[in-house]
């Protein structure tokens, strides 16, 4: 299981993420993007996405926890953030878990 920061851009604005990926990492496996709730964080209150993507990663499913811009460390503000911009965030990481 490997766990590495990851970070990809939407409308020009820094998202950043964790990968938690499965030990066999040169296969092709099922993969997971955890989206945050309204003010939240990659994390989630008492680490809950840290470890449901780390249970997940063992048991060969990769995980893509990221803030949406305007939240936690990705750039943008909040006061900016709306609910299409979110949703072009999720899609952008979907494709980046796809690459």
């Amino acid at each position: 299981m490997t766990e590495q920061p990851v970070t990809f851009t939407c409308h020009g604005e820094q998202i950043v993420g964790m990968w938690h990926g499965p030990a066999d990492a040169g296969r092709p496996a099922p993969a997971l993007v955890f989206c945050h709730g309204y003010k939240g964080h990659k994390a989630e209150s008492h680490r809950l996405f840290v470890n449901a993507a780390r249970a997940f990663a063992a048991q060969g499913v990769g995980v893509l926890r990221f803030d949406f811009r305007g939240s936690g460390d990705s750039g943008g503000e909040f006061s900016d953030v709306t609910i299409s911009g979110e949703v072009d965030d999720a899609c952008e990481a979907i494709a980046y878990v796809r690459s």
